[in-house]
């Protein structure tokens, strides 16, 4: 299975917030939005960056009652790991797995084509899983008799 077919099922819908948002903007917006990352994209649609509930998190660890004075530029995570539409479901696990990411940009290109969540890897993964289980019993099923 490729990044790509995932995205066709899940859709390619982006989050986004601009590098001069307000810390309190993210939350809003992650709140509004129900998820758990926003893209940071500049005015012409390049990704900047990422800002995460993580980074929420160490922001607020870090600075305490000052957090409010920050910009998503201040926080945000800037070497983004990326994957690509044609990255197979497998190497996209291990990537997220050894760079201990929750979410993933897909590019295709320069374009943006979407977001990936830990949640979204994991759905795939199984429903191929299963997939995979049902074909072999089939397979089994149907095994000529001797």
């Amino acid at each position: 299975m490729r990044i790509a077919d995932i995205l066709k099922t899940k859709g390619d819908a982006v989050y986004s917030i601009a590098p001069e948002a307000t810390l309190a903007d993210v939350i809003d917006k992650l709140i509004a939005c129900r998820v758990g990352s926003l893209l940071v994209l500049e005015d012409g649609g390049s990704l900047a960056g990422i800002v995460t509930e993580r980074e929420l998190i160490r922001t607020l660890h870090r600075h305490g009652n000052d957090w409010q004075s920050l910009r998503v530029a201040d926080v945000m995570s800037r070497n983004v790991i990326i994957g690509s539409l044609d990255d197979s479901l497998d190497a996209v696990m291990d990537l997220m797995t050894r760079r201990r990411v929750r979410h993933l940009p897909v590019m295709d290109g320069e374009r943006l084509a979407g977001l990936l969540s830990i949640g979204d890897i994991v759905k795939a993964a199984l429903t191929e899983t299963q997939f995979q289980n049902q074909l072999l019993k089939s397979y089994i099923r149907n095994w000529p008799e001797e």
